[in-house]
C-alpha cells in the first residue's frame, strides 16, 4: 500500500512537471503576429510638459543668501513638435507659464532684499515670480519605439520669458513675540528694479517622457537697484544685486 501510494506521488509530480512544458510547446506553435505586420501609430506631436528646477546657488553672490534647496521653477505648458527629417529631428515649441520662488536666509550678511535684523526671527522670506514663457528647440531621438516617439533623446535651443507679475513675503516673530506675515503684491508692477524680459539657453537629455534639464539665464533678473525701501549696508551704496543664471530640474511630458 505504501508503495502504492509513493507511486502515485512520484506519477503526480512527473505529470506537473510535464504539463507545462507541453503548454508552452503548444503556446510556441500558434506564434502572435509579427510586430512588423501590425499597423503602427504615428509619432505624437503634442504633449502636456510640468517642470521643476532648481537654482544653483550655493554661494552668496553679492550678499544675497539664497536657498539652493527651496529656490527654483515651477512651470506647466505645452510641447509642440515639427518634424524636419522622418522621426528623427525637428522643432519643438513650449509655450507656457512658469514661478519662480526666490528664497532668501536669513544671515547677517544679507542686504537684500532687507537687511539683516536681529530683532526679528524671520521665518520665511522670499519672492514669486510669475512669467509668459516660450522655447524653441532642436531634438534629436537617438532611439524610437515602433510608432516613431522617443526612447532615448537630446535636444538644445534658447527661451524668452515675460514677467506678468509678482509678489514678496515675509513670515517672522517681531520683538513683541508675535507673529506677522506681510505680503506685497504686483511687486513688477510697483517696483522698476525687475528686468521685465528674460531669456537664455537650454540643454536637454531624457528618456521616453522624462527630460533632465539645463538652463543658462544670460539675462540679469534684477536691474539697476534703486529700490529706497530695501536699503544695502552703510557705505556700500546701491548696486545691482546678482541672482545665479543656472538651473537644473526635470520635465515631464504627459
Amino acid at each position: 500500500m505504501l508503495r502504492n501510494i509513493i507511486l502515485f506521488i512520484l506519477f503526480f509530480c512527473c505529470c506537473l512537471l510535464i504539463l507545462p512544458a507541453q503548454v508552452d510547446t503548444t503556446e510556441t506553435k500558434e506564434a502572435a503576429p509579427k510586430v512588423k505586420d501590425l499597423p503602427s501609430d504615428p509619432p505624437r506631436k503634442y504633449a502636456l510638459v510640468f517642470g521643476r528646477s532648481l537654482l544653483l546657488a550655493n554661494s552668496s553672490p553679492d550678499s544675497i543668501p539664497l536657498g539652493s534647496s527651496s529656490s527654483g521653477t515651477y512651470s506647466l505648458g505645452a510641447s509642440i513638435k515639427i518634424f524636419l527629417l522622418g522621426d528623427k529631428l525637428g522643432l519643438r515649441l513650449t509655450p507656457g507659464i512658469s514661478w519662480k520662488h526666490l528664497t532668501y536666509e536669513n544671515t547677517q550678511a544679507k542686504t537684500y532684499p532687507t537687511v539683516f535684523d536681529s530683532s526679528l526671527q524671520l521665518e520665511l522670506e522670499k519672492h514669486i515670480l510669475t512669467a509668459g514663457d516660450l522655447g524653441l528647440s532642436v531634438f534629436y531621438h537617438i532611439t524610437t519605439d515602433e510608432d516613431g516617439d522617443p526612447l532615448y533623446f537630446i535636444e538644445a535651443g534658447a527661451y524668452g520669458s515675460y514677467l506678468l507679475g509678482g509678489n514678496y513675503r515675509r513670515r517672522y516673530t517681531d520683538a513683541e513675540g508675535l507673529r506677522r506675515r506681510d505680503k506685497t503684491l504686483d511687486i513688477v508692477g510697483v517696483a522698476n528694479e525687475w528686468q521685465p524680459l528674460q531669456y537664455g539657453l537650454m540643454a536637454r537629455v531624457g528618456y521616453k517622457w522624462l527630460g533632465l534639464e539645463f538652463n543658462y539665464r544670460l539675462s540679469d533678473l534684477l536691474d539697476e537697484f534703486t529700490n529706497t525701501i530695501f536699503l544695502p549696508k552703510e557705505g556700500e551704496g546701491f548696486r545691482n544685486p546678482v541672482i545665479p543664471p543656472i538651473e537644473v530640474g526635470l520635465k515631464i511630458f504627459f
